[in-house]
């Protein structure tokens, strides 16, 4: 016999995912015009908004995480500028820093 998993509702999607109820009426406006994989709900009327567990499991596996930004330290900071700068200085161009008078 076949496991018949029951559809979910739009407060089990705010749980999965950790958002809100405007944010998913967002999502869904936004697959709908086709710029998001996000599923459209199942048996879509405006009373009942339900999703399938395997859509839902697909969307939630290919959304991976944005990498974490990469911080620029002051020295490599300071030791690309001065790169730059040399680079200016051997094309004859004339650099001169505000902070350094």
């Amino acid at each position: 016999m076949q496991n018949i998993e029951p559809l979910l509702s739009i407060r089990d999607i705010m749980t999965i995912f950790g958002i809100s109820q405007p944010t998913v009426y967002r999502w869904i406006a936004l697959a709908r015009q086709g710029t998001s994989r996000f599923p459209l709900p199942v048996g879509d009327t405006k009373q009942k908004l339900r999703w399938s567990p395997d859509a839902i499991r697909t969307f939630q596996n290919a959304t991976a995480p944005a990498p974490a930004p990469k911080i620029e330290t002051a020295a490599a900071r300071s030791k690309r500028v001065n790169a730059a700068e040399n680079r200016l200085r051997s094309k004859g161009v004339n650099v001169s820093r505000k902070d350094s008078q």
